[in-house]
């Protein structure tokens, strides 16, 4: 019995045809086309490997060091040197928590690293202000704003100390200035002055 080849179907042909093109210049690279099985394998193994990040992402946020920005912060400064932003960011955390004195100690460690940072200025004159150091603090907003004129923090805080040794006219400038840089921070200090 003979055996009969069986026809190709278009399909089949025009793959062969793809796959295997014919170029006339010479050092061209044949372009091949890539079928949708592939790029759905593609897809696949995208999906998994963004979905194995996700899960250990999670897992150092929520059962690792980061629990709290606090911890994250004092990691920071083990692993550098002279990093004056994770001083000033856990003394800011330190201050929320009311931990005073430990803030401050951060501050003025930024300080000694970066004597320019206006933030660890204006920082530690809030802290003398709320300890009821009025003109030390003052003294370092000044600093601060000489460093940076245009920062809207140092402005306020210098309003409210003016306002607590009675200089209501000294807390009306800082307003106005205030009031060109920010005036949402601008409106609090006039709430405070014309209480």
């Amino acid at each position: 019995m003979k055996r009969i080849p069986m026809r190709k179907s278009k399909a089949q042909r025009k793959q062969r045809k793809v796959a295997t093109p014919k170029t006339k210049e010479k050092g061209r690279v044949p372009q091949v086309k890539v079928s949708p099985l592939s790029g759905n394998v593609l897809t696949l193994i995208i999906g998994v490997v963004l979905v194995v990040a996700t899960f250990v992402v999670f897992w150092q946020v929520g059962h690792h060091q980061w629990e709290n920005s606090k911890k994250l912060f004092r990691h920071g400064l083990k692993v550098t040197v002279n990093n004056y932003h994770m001083h000033n960011n856990l003394g800011v955390v330190l201050a929320r928590e009311g931990k005073m004195e430990e803030a401050m100690a951060h501050y003025t460690g930024v300080l000694r690293i970066h004597p320019g940072l206006v933030h660890a200025r204006n920082n530690i004159g809030g802290i003398l202000f709320q300890e009821g150091k009025i003109q030390e603090a003052i003294a370092h907003h000044h600093e601060a704003l000489r460093i940076n004129p245009n920062l809207p923090e140092a402005h306020y805080s210098l309003g409210l100390a003016y306002l607590m040794m009675g200089n209501r006219e000294s807390a009306l400038e800082e307003y106005k200035i205030l009031n060109t840089i920010n005036p949402n921070l601008a409106n609090a200090l006039s709430r405070k002055i014309f209480k």
